[in-house]
């Protein structure tokens, strides 16, 4: 495993998610680990003797952590959730982290958290194809730009039945797909989506709205209907400039309360998506 802390990231992909071509980002946590499968090859005939060979080739994952600090690096990252859901093939990432380079990533898990007073901070996961390749050192840098933080950040938060605006919130979105390989390609030809989900979990004072639609329901033949609703959110920075909007519309499927002594009711509720 290789760790990387306070290091600058490079995204590149060409399929027009990025204006540019590429995306920059500041990365206070990055974690790379590669592996490949290995099967027993006995020899015939030789008691004792065997080698072993792939039975795939290399791969491996990113995990990074990261500021949101321009629109470069917010609104074309979201909109990446969008190609890799539309089965475009072509939409595979080359992602360069320090002196390492690496090819083929697809985006496998993204997630935005929200609190009270804090920076809003970024984490997304991939799965990438082959064998990172190392490059030149890049020379020392500085990140510029201004950080989303929650205190300037709006939303509408309406829907959720809290008696005000929430104190945290986490968005996440995950994706499953299946690799297609050719003899042309053994690494890697096509990236098929299979599933994934948008989910959303949202903390604030009181007791949220109830995850039955009451409307569509009926408790007399036991038919209940999940309820739907959701929140948009405006990601601001410390100057006040909206860098880009993250929202989810679903089905209520969780909600909780609990209440000390001496404190208001906290309550939290769940959204989830299915795509």
């Amino acid at each position: 495993m290789i760790n990387f802390e306070n290091c600058p990231v490079t995204l590149t992909q060409n399929a027009g998610v990025f204006d540019a071509g590429s995306v920059s980002l500041f990365s206070p946590s990055i974690s790379i680990n590669e592996s490949s499968s290995l099967d027993n090859l006995p020899a015939l005939g030789l008691m004792g003797i065997s080698g072993v060979y792939p039975s795939e080739p290399p791969n491996g994952t990113v995990n990074l952590d990261f500021y949101i600090t321009g629109s470069e690096n917010a609104s074309p990252f979201l909109n990446l959730r969008k190609y890799i859901y539309e089965r475009d093939e072509d939409n595979f990432i080359d992602i360069t982290v320090g002196p390492y380079e690496i090819e083929d990533a697809v985006l496998t898990d993204y997630e935005i958290s929200a609190n009270v007073n804090e920076i809003i901070t970024a984490r997304a996961s991939f799965n990438y194809y082959g064998e990172l390749s190392t490059s030149t050192v890049p020379d020392q840098d500085t990140v510029s730009g201004s950080m989303v933080h929650s205190y300037i950040s709006s939303g509408d938060f309406s829907d959720l039945g809290f008696s005000a605006s929430p104190f945290s919130f986490n968005y996440a979105f995950s994706q499953s797909y299946e690799i297609f390989r050719t003899i042309a390609n053994p690494l890697v030809d096509v990236a098929l989506f299979t599933d994934g989900s948008e989910t959303a979990s949202i903390d604030g004072y009181g007791l949220p709205t109830g995850i039955v639609d009451t409307t569509r329901s009926s408790s007399s033949t036991a038919w209940y209907v999940p309820k739907t609703g959701g929140f948009n959110f405006e990601l601001k920075n410390t100057c006040g400039e909206k860098l880009a909007e993250i929202g989810i519309t679903g089905e209520f499927s969780d909600r909780s309360a609990a209440v000390n002594d001496g404190e208001v009711v906290n309550g939290s509720i769940e959204i989830i998506k299915q795509l």
